[in-house]
């Protein structure tokens, strides 16, 4: 029977004998990948006195037991170093370096909002917030923002020419005056329905340029 699909944990057989050694091992692998923390990367040899369970990340290059592991987790438990081969989208936390890093491309890079791709996923690491109560256009300085519309009555916001590709803010109607999006001269809005108000109080609107000129707004709109 083949391991499993995602961690390549050892799968017990049927009338297998020593089950105890593969329940061990596999628990020995949840034991090192699972809530991932190693204590350094890019390490090219064994350090020379490891502590029982102690992880690092093997440096492109490795030496000694870690040659031929390159990028690979290697942890240490009773038997010596074993090592784990990372997938896709794992974030392990680096803690000589006090930051996480993701798996990707079969390298590790620090994971932080500016290794994400120019698109509606920067709204997750938005920031800032900004309350407004009256009109005003929105500017490049506002990127990275929500922009808390906190007004008794309508109000109009114009999305300014100029705004770089992957440009990305957020704006919330906290008050009862609705907001609307309009565009300045050489600016596009794009909707499906062309629909560029905000839906009723504590709707969320995301703003995001995708090309020169071109700003999708998505969120709860109404026509």
């Amino acid at each position: 029977m083949p391991d499993t699909a995602n961690l390549a944990l050892p799968y017990m057989e049927a009338a297998q004998a020593q089950k105890h050694v593969t329940h061990n091992e596999a628990l020995a692998q949840l034991d090192a990948c699972v809530q991932l923390s190693v204590l350094a990367r890019g390490v090219e040899a064994p350090p020379a006195s490891p502590a029982r369970g102690a992880r690092y990340i093997v440096a492109p290059f490795g030496l000694d037991a870690f040659a031929g592991h390159a990028g690979e987790i290697a942890y240490r438990d009773e038997a010596g170093w074993r090592f784990v081969k990372p997938q896709s989208g794992w974030i392990a936390w680096v803690e000589a370096e006090d930051a996480p890093f993701l798996f990707h491309a079969g390298a590790w890079k620090r994971f932080d909002v500016k290794c994400l791709p120019p698109n509606v996923m920067r709204l997750a690491g938005l920031g800032a917030v900004v309350t407004l109560a009256a009109a005003r256009a929105i500017v490049a300085a506002d990127d990275g923002k929500v922009l808390n519309v906190n007004a008794g009555a309508a109000v109009a916001l114009t999305l300014s020419a100029g705004l770089p590709v992957g440009f990305a803010c957020s704006v919330v109607q906290s008050g009862a005056g609705q907001v609307s999006f309009a565009a300045a001269p050489g600016v596009t809005l794009a909707h499906p329905a062309n629909a560029f108000r905000t839906a009723a109080r504590n709707a969320r609107v995301d703003l995001l340029c995708v090309a020169a000129g071109v700003i999708v707004v998505s969120g709860a709109l109404v026509v």
